[in-house]
């Protein structure tokens, strides 16, 4: 086998292996972190409607 295909199939191998679970885990990331707000705002008007019947 030549060198160069080596290294490219090597190159080929680890960015579709390893770079698509870094993206994936970053959207999870930012994903996670809006609902997080999103839910910290919504405690935040429910705090104030807590004492009304």
């Amino acid at each position: 086998m030549d060198p160069s295909t080596a290294v490219a199939a090597s190159i080929l191998f680890r960015m579709t292996t390893y770079w698509p679970g870094i993206l994936a885990g970053y959207i999870s990331i930012i994903d996670l972190r809006r609902n997080r707000d999103f839910n910290v705002d919504e405690d935040i008007e429910n705090i104030g409607n807590s004492g009304k019947i």
